[in-house]
């Protein structure tokens, strides 16, 4: 039987159309397959960040790990004072009163153990009295005061309970080393003029050592990486201020106001 030309053409031609066809259905395919895997891919990398980020946050929000904190003081100084020369040579000194000064101390908090941390640091503060006399027969004055510069280390436990807000107490001992006594004093005279005499540094006859008692309350209020914190606290000095070549007993005790920030690892 002869088929006539024109029809082979016709079912040839249909054959390679359909053939066409079929690979352009499999070349579709395949981009649809390729396109979904990447999307697997991609999108389990992302949701593995986002598990990381999510992971991260936690962990920046939880107070366990390295704290390091800096703060203002703010330090009300007074003293328990003797005179022991032989003709009160320092009876003056028994007029002097608290008077206010101020500091800074920075540090870190280490876990020991649950809510335990170990309080590691530098304090750098002053501990000021200061003396007023009036002339009862002018208007002429005089005073004075004096601020012990001192450089310390703080060495405390501290139990924190709390999260976000903290409330936490701490107890411990500075060894401090006495740097100088600032001396600042000035006069009124009869006429009501003010002078003011240059500042003093005095270092003789100081027992360069001592040891500072610490206790004390507060609370932190906790962020993300940052912490407020406030915190009071009783400073006792243990040992005399003066060495045995000064006749005096002089000890120092005050109460501290804290105030700074906390950065959390």
């Amino acid at each position: 039987m002869n088929i006539p030309i024109f029809a082979c053409m016709t079912i040839k031609y249909k054959f390679n159309l359909s053939l066409k066809g079929k690979l352009l259905l499999l070349l579709l395919a395949s981009i649809t397959v390729s396109n979904t895997s990447f999307s697997q891919i991609v999108g389990g990398e992302i949701e593995e960040e986002k598990d990381e980020n999510s992971k991260d946050k936690m962990n920046r929000d939880s107070l366990s790990g390295t704290t390091f904190y800096l703060t203002y003081l703010y330090n009300w100084g007074s003293r328990k004072f003797e005179d022991n020369s032989p003709y009160n040579a320092y009876a003056e000194w028994e007029e002097q009163k608290p008077d206010f000064s101020n500091g800074v101390t920075g540090g870190v908090f280490l876990p020991v153990s649950g809510n335990l941390m170990l309080d590691l640091g530098v304090t750098f503060f002053g501990h000021k009295e200061q003396y007023t006399y009036d002339d009862p027969n002018s208007d002429s004055t005089f005073s004075y005061t004096q601020s012990y510069i001192q450089l310390g280390m703080p060495l405390k436990l501290r139990y924190a309970y709390g999260d976000k807000f903290q409330i936490f107490g701490f107890a411990g001992v500075t060894p401090v080393n006495i740097l100088n006594v600032r001396y600042i004093s000035n006069y009124t005279t009869a006429l009501g003029t003010l002078i003011e005499l240059p500042v003093e540094k005095h270092k003789e006859k100081l027992s360069q050592f001592n040891l500072m008692t610490n206790v004390g309350v507060g609370f932190t209020y906790n962020m993300d990486w940052i912490g407020i914190t406030f915190y009071p606290e009783y400073r006792q000095h243990l040992f005399n201020t003066y060495n045995s070549q000064k006749p005096v007993y002089h000890r120092m005790y005050g109460i501290g106001l804290n105030a700074g920030l906390t950065l959390r690892f």
